[in-house]
């Protein structure tokens, strides 16, 4: 079907047209999706039924991907996704070209793009993490279960850029780091995430707790005055009654 499809691609003019994701790495499922890559004009992804799956589409410009491989939370899904994918039409090279660059692609070329990235982003979430306790304070509870879910859903992807790790799909990025990671961080994830039947006061100091280990963890690639600031939000998340001991 995969290939089906690139022709009708070709037929309307696509440079080139890969297939990605799990039908490439032979985990697919029943329910799996077709993940199609046309190279050509830039697009909005689309979707659509073609029995018995549903196809993905995205619609890529070469040189516009191969920028975004220099955009450190980008980086080390295009590399996984990129030396993984199938070529299923090229005939101008735009994609044999791509995962070239993919396969010889090293974390150094962004020199200190990434630790500063990951610099700004653990500071800008502590905004996050002050408004989680501030609606707990408030008796929000539905806006400070969306903050925790923010804050689970996204220190992964800050630590994973801090490692320099290379996946191929978020599928199983929160498991691997959770291994990699030991116990401590992943037990404030799975808190976090209400995996064990926690209160919402203990799911919401298991994001919290995620969001300080991971301070701890790129805490190096801060600056002094970074440091200080995320501090500052710690100290004011340990002094919220009943939040810091997840009560």
């Amino acid at each position: 079907m995969a290939r089906d499809l690139a022709r009708d691609f070709a037929r309307r003019g696509a440079r080139a047209v890969l297939l990605s994701g799990s039908w490439v790495r032979h985990e697919a499922r029943q329910c799996s999706d077709i993940d199609l890559w046309v190279l050509g004009r830039a697009g909005r992804p689309s979707f659509r039924w073609q029995e018995p799956f549903l196809v993905s589409v995205s619609r890529i410009h070469p040189a516009t991907e191969r920028e975004k491989f220099l955009e450190p939370p980008h980086t080390g899904e295009l590399l996984g996704a990129w030396r993984t994918a199938r070529i299923l039409y090229d005939p101008h090279g735009d994609a044999r070209r791509l995962q070239r660059y993919a396969a010889g692609f090293r974390w150094g070329r962004l020199g200190r793009r990434c630790d500063r990235w990951v610099a700004r982003t653990v500071v800008a979430w502590g905004e996050e993490a002050v408004k989680l306790v501030s609606s707990l304070a408030r008796g929000e509870p539905d806006t400070a279960a969306v903050q925790r879910n923010l804050l689970a859903q996204s220190l992964a992807f800050v630590l994973a850029v801090h490692r320099r790790t290379v996946w191929l799909t978020d599928n199983g990025l929160w498991e691997r780091l959770g291994r990699t990671e030991g116990r401590e961080w992943w037990d404030a994830q799975q808190r976090a995430l209400g995996l064990r039947d926690e209160s919402l006061a203990q799911s919401c100091t298991g994001a919290l707790d995620l969001y300080r280990l991971t301070f701890e963890r790129v805490r190096s690639v801060l600056t002094k005055d970074e440091v200080s600031t995320v501090e500052r939000v710690l100290s004011m998340v340990a002094g919220i009654p009943g939040v810091a001991k997840g009560r």
